[in-house]
């Protein structure tokens, strides 16, 4: 972790709120270079990823790659190292 954010959130429906915390907003690994923590938010699930700020490496999950080979676009992932991840 190379940055680290505090974050209050605040409201007031149904009633006035306020939450505190911390979140990391930045990384940085030896291969990877430095990169964001984001998220894909679908339905059912949340899936954390991380958005390189180089593009040197190309990974993606097996569930995406897998997605793609479905709708028949596998051409598009073959540059990419493919992660197990939690399919």
């Amino acid at each position: 972790m190379t940055k680290v954010e505090k974050v209050i959130l605040s409201g007031n429906s149904p009633f006035p709120w306020k939450m505190e915390g911390w979140r990391v907003s930045e990384i940085e690994t030896k291969s990877m270079g430095k990169g964001n923590p984001s998220k894909i938010i679908e339905i059912t699930k949340i899936y954390p990823v991380i958005k390189w700020h180089s593009g040197k490496n190309r990974y993606i999950c097996l569930r995406c790659a897998d997605q793609f080979k479905k709708i028949g676009r596998e051409e598009e992932v073959a540059g990419y190292a493919i992660s197990p991840g939690d399919s």
